[in-house]
């Protein structure tokens, strides 16, 4: 992705100036609304540091870190033990660094490395592994590590729901248990007020699975991918994922903005009861940009 120079500009929103930012990839911040009547006030008014996802690249593969006012939740892993702590390091302040829920997709062995370094660090209170996890030495060592550290581990297959507060829950979908690789994803979907963020993490194997079973997130507004896969099938406005391997791994022709998250980056985007926002310099536009109409279940 080209990378332009911006200079800091102060911008007076107008309903004119909104239309123009939603269908022309020329301005310093895009704003999905989700809900047609927001206002241009609304969206800036609720966008606050309190409520947000980071989304980084964590050893090849993209992590989140999920910032609800005082709740912090972190889904993924990664393969080098420092890469998650890393992330949330670079993504939250000094003292609000306490994880309250981590995530870790259980069939992934690549993403229980750098959950260990996280849980290693001591500030982790309970952990998901959404999907059963495999037999490889790194989850006994992982299992261990947070019995000497006194965190509860839950193992999440099928359908499950996390309450957080008021009109803000976790929904987590694993495949059960099974001899093949078709348990091979773990999909877990923030629905936060009218906004729905989708985190996938799945093998090619695993996403012919959750085709079959239809639970492919088609209705999510933005959606971040743990690893480029070929076979998705997306209605939502914002995907980000990691770089690919290959071009058939390249999934984004549905959705309107598309972002490469390298080795070493992050990027962060706001939530705010009705619309979330980012950094245009972090996406790319892929189709016209006008804006969408709030999903329905």
């Amino acid at each position: 992705m080209p990378r332009r120079a911006w200079s800091r500009v102060r911008i007076q929103i107008t309903p004119r100036w909104l239309l123009r930012l939603l269908t022309r990839p020329i301005t310093l911040t895009i704003v999905v609304a989700v809900l047609l009547g927001a206002s241009a006030g609304q969206i800036f008014a609720k966008s606050g540091d309190g409520t947000r996802v980071v989304v980084g690249n964590t050893g090849g593969t993209l992590s989140s870190v999920i910032q609800l006012n005082d709740t912090l939740i972190v889904f993924g892993g990664g393969n080098a033990r420092t890469d998650l702590a890393d992330l949330v390091g670079r993504s939250t302040l000094p003292w609000r660094r306490h994880i309250d829920l981590l995530i870790v997709p259980g069939w992934d062995d690549q993403q229980a490395l750098g959950a260990l370094g996280l849980l290693e660090r001591g500030d982790v209170a309970q952990i998901v592994l959404l999907g059963q996890p495999s037999t490889a030495t790194v989850w006994s060592v992982f299992y261990q590590s947070a019995s000497s550290h006194a965190v509860p581990v839950t193992v999440a297959t099928g359908m499950n729901r996390v309450a957080i507060g008021p009109n803000i829950d976790l929904q987590l979908i694993a495949a059960a248990p099974s001899s093949g690789a078709t348990n091979e994803y773990a999909l877990m979907t923030l629905h936060f007020h009218d906004v729905n963020f989708s985190f996938l993490d799945a093998s090619k194997a695993g996403m012919s699975a959750m085709s079959a079973a239809n639970v492919q997130p088609e209705r999510t507004h933005g959606i971040a991918l743990s690893r480029p896969v070929a076979g998705l099938s997306t209605k939502s406005v914002l995907l980000m994922r990691p770089p690919a391997n290959r071009a058939a791994d390249i999934s984004d022709e549905a959705v309107t903005y598309s972002g490469e998250i390298g080795a070493g980056q992050h990027v962060a985007i706001r939530l705010s009861d009705d619309s979330l926002s980012l950094n245009l310099i972090s996406v790319q536009l892929n189709g016209p940009g006008s804006p969408v109409p709030n999903p329905t279940n």
